[in-house]
């Protein structure tokens, strides 16, 4: 609730746990938009912005891989580790070419 953030938060979330002591915050993330910029802009009376207009906006598609991390660790146990590292660490040419294979026609 708006009365239950920082003075200088425009949003914030917790995280929190329920443990043997009840529900216990165990992180707290603030989203303080551009506050230090604005106070430090007042203060200074320098313009701390920029500011740059795009004809179109910039739209990147990148394939990330996704996990079902119960699936690969009963398929894979103890090497499903190192086999998700050694995929995520895969340059965008190496996963477009992995995800032909596995859904090519022999797939």
């Amino acid at each position: 609730m708006a009365n239950e953030m920082a003075h200088y938060a425009a949003d914030c979330w917790d995280a929190e746990i329920q443990s043997s002591y009840g529900w216990i915050e165990c992180v707290g993330c603030a989203d303080r938009s551009a506050y230090d910029l604005t106070v430090h802009a007042n203060k200074t009376k320098q313009r701390l912005a920029v500011q740059q207009t795009l004809a179109e906006p910039v739209v990147i598609t990148k394939l990330t891989p996704a996990w079902d991390k119960k699936v690969v660790g009963v398929a894979l146990k103890r090497d499903a580790g190192v086999v998700t590292k050694f995929v995520d660490e895969l340059s965008e040419e190496e996963l477009k070419d992995l995800k032909e294979k596995l859904e090519g026609p022999n797939a």
